[in-house]
């Protein structure tokens, strides 16, 4: 045995002890998804550098081949269990699942099962095996599809990394950055040395290139929190999100966005990361405007399509440790049911408000005027007097009564008074203000509170209801009917200093112009 012989086999466990290492760490997380497919690489890694090891220790040259054979377990192992891991951390692992995995052990099975059967076939060395050999680097023609075939797989995972790398921010930028060097030293070592670079005699330096594969895992683990956060877990998280999910750069760019973003927002099939927000969300312009503003945002979005879908839209910003702006994370939640819901209790109770009001009015109205009843003004008469003390204004009462109302009705029938009552109440209730207050206290008895007004205001303009009252006509069947109406007036606080005094007042008023003729305006306590 050869000192060079000892310090290979040293150097190359060594890089089976990285490969031990890291395998550790990952053994701590191994419940997060692609933690079993990361493993089985290192694991790969770990045979290839302990049985090459092995290999140049070894004192016969029979168990110098049979440990060379071994490697090949590690050899097999590693591109297949790379790549699926790599499927998974780069967000395809929908596409890669079941049957899809059970194909890539196929060649890997195949290749060993005829490099140990080769003396019988020389599929796989082609008779081109050396006695003392140390590398295998030719032979027969299953071997050159297993170089070919390990290859692809090796290119298809730098691929997978290189377009990540290319969508990718922050963080994960840097796990990206890490798993892609590790991935291409060794790729870039075997290859050379398959084209006849060999600075070292005899010795296959990939192994020990997979030293700077497991630093490189070893730093992505500890330091980046590989197999932590996404987007190692994205296609368990977000792809099977009901919410609607997009994420969009500093630069307005779209970074990603999940399958229910598509549903629930209409995005075409056209749409594809790295496109212009804008030009994404174009038929969305309040989304639009939203993204505009500085801080972050939380609404609703009414989408009106076919039916209408109502989504509470959250908008997030996501920044770096020192606090720069790096994009912004929207999510879009369908809350369609929950509004209709809601629409429908709104409706409801607007619907219940409305006859509340409806019960009100018919509780406080006389159902053959419209005016107010006896009811409403020995709620608000009350409340009025209160108000005009403590204002210090003054505030009139009118009492109306029509005069010979029952030989109306004994004549041309109680429709023909119902009409008289409802002619009165018209004019009354066009000659007052909106603060005043018109009820029909019961049979042809009328009463008008008017605040704000002096006695003398209204007696004037008691005046001009008594003579438009007695100037209008009713047609009534083949008749015209004309009618007049006695009133009393009484003031607060000036006569009265109650409700109760200051309608007894204005019924005695009204007694009296009864008494001195009908059709006439009296003021409690003088005759006019």
């Amino acid at each position: 045995m050869h000192t060079i012989d000892v310090l290979y086999a040293i150097f190359l466990f060594l890089s089976g002890s990285v490969s031990a290492f890291t395998g550790g760490i990952i053994l701590r997380r191994w419940s997060a998804p692609g933690a079993s497919a990361l493993a089985l690489f290192l694991f790969g890694t770990l045979i290839w550098s302990l049985t090459y090891a092995l290999h140049w220790v070894s004192l016969t040259s029979t168990a110098k081949r049979f440990w060379l054979d071994m490697t090949y377990i590690g050899v097999v192992i590693t591109p297949g269990a790379m790549l699926a891991f790599l499927v998974q951390f780069t967000r395809r692992g929908r596409f890669f699942r079941g049957w899809r995995i059970a194909l890539l052990t196929i060649e890997p099975i195949v290749t060993l099962l005829l490099m140990w059967t080769d003396p019988l076939h020389g599929l796989f060395y082609g008779g081109k095996r050396l006695a003392n050999q140390s590398l295998i680097y030719d032979g027969g023609p299953w071997f050159w599809v297993n170089v070919i075939y390990s290859y692809s797989l090796i290119a298809v995972a730098i691929g997978l990394l290189a377009d990540t790398l290319r969508r990718s921010r922050s963080i994960h930028r840097m796990q990206t950055r890490l798993l892609l060097l590790g991935c291409v030293a060794p790729a870039i070592i075997n290859l050379a040395t398959f084209l006849g670079f060999k600075p070292f005699p005899g010795l296959d330096l990939t192994p020990i290139a997979f030293t700077l594969t497991g630093i490189f895992l070893a730093m992505g683990l500890v330091y980046y929190r590989l197999l932590d956060l996404v987007p190692i877990g994205r296609d368990v998280l977000v792809e099977n999100m009901n919410e609607a999910m997009l994420l969009v750069d500093d630069r307005q760019l779209l970074l990603d966005f999940n399958p229910a973003a598509r549903t629930l927002l209409g995005l075409g099939p056209e749409v594809e990361i790295g496109q212009p927000i804008e030009d994404v969300l174009a038929h969305l312009p309040r989304l639009l405007a939203y993204l505009t503003l500085e801080g972050e945002a939380s609404f609703e979005l009414n989408l009106q399509s076919e039916k209408s879908v109502y989504l509470e839209v959250q908008i997030r910003l996501i920044q770096d440790p020192i606090s720069h702006l790096t994009g912004r994370l929207i999510i879009c939640h369908d809350i369609t049911q929950q509004k209709l819901s809601q629409l429908h209790a709104e409706a409801r109770l607007r619907q219940i408000e409305a006859l509340q009001v409806s019960l009100r009015e018919l509780a406080i109205r006389d159902p053959l005027t419209g005016a107010f009843n006896l009811r409403y003004v020995q709620e608000t008469l009350p409340r009025e007097l209160a108000r005009a003390q403590r204002e210090q204004k003054p505030l009139s009462l009118a009492m109306i009564d029509v005069d010979g109302f029952k030989r109306l009705n004994d004549t041309y029938g109680h429709p023909a008074g119902d009409m008289m009552l409802v002619n009165l109440c018209q004019i009354l209730s066009s000659q007052t203000r909106e603060g005043d207050i018109l009820a029909r206290m019961g049979g042809d008895e009328f009463l008008v509170v008017l605040p704000s007004v002096d006695i003398e205001t209204a007696r004037h303009r008691a005046e001009g209801w008594r003579q438009a009252f007695a100037e209008s006509e009713l047609r009534y069947k083949d008749a015209t009917i004309r009618g007049s109406f006695s009133l009393g007036l009484a003031a607060f606080p000036a006569q009265a200093r109650d409700a109760e005094e200051l309608i007894r007042l204005a019924d005695d008023a009204l007694y009296q112009a009864k008494m001195a003729g009908r059709n006439r305006c009296v003021v409690a306590g003088m005759m006019g």
